[in-house]
């Protein structure tokens, strides 16, 4: 446009603002048992949370397949969703057999694309896990 010799503009931004969840593993990865006796066990809680802004869908925790010596003995999050600070809970056992470290994942399984009620655009977390078992000591 022209006024009286001066050339005005006009511009117009446009910003999209797009919700998103936000996954965050706690104690972060990779969890280390330590030195735990053959045949014995040893236990840690981890807890998901939303640190995003729209719904997060927890699909499954497992623990990847080949790592006999870690199990989840209680789950909270398969197949949850969760708000913003919102968290969700998983324990995992390590039960080494051998004298030797070890290594295994916990794979999360989650959906991210904000609608929290299927799980149509997976994506996978990993969580890391690693120990060591030692003999049993002998006490004279």
């Amino acid at each position: 446009m022209k006024v009286k010799g001066i050339i005005l503009t006009t511009s117009i931004l446009s910003s999209a603002v797009f919700s998103a969840p936000q996954i965050r593993v706690f104690p972060s990865s990779p969890y280390d048992f330590r030195t735990v006796t053959i045949d014995s066990t040893s236990q840690a809680e981890f807890a998901i949370t939303n640190v995003g802004d729209a719904v997060l869908r927890i699909c499954s925790v497992n623990v990847s397949s080949g790592y006999p010596d870690f199990d989840i003995i209680s789950n909270s999050c398969n197949s949850t969703s969760l708000n913003y600070g919102q968290d969700c809970r998983f324990t995992v056992r390590f039960t080494p057999r051998f004298k030797q470290n070890y290594s295994g994942n916990i794979a999360i399984v989650y959906d991210d694309d904000g609608d929290g009620t299927v799980c149509n655009t997976q994506k996978t977390y990993v969580q890391q896990l690693i120990g060591s078992g030692t003999a049993l000591r002998v006490v004279r």
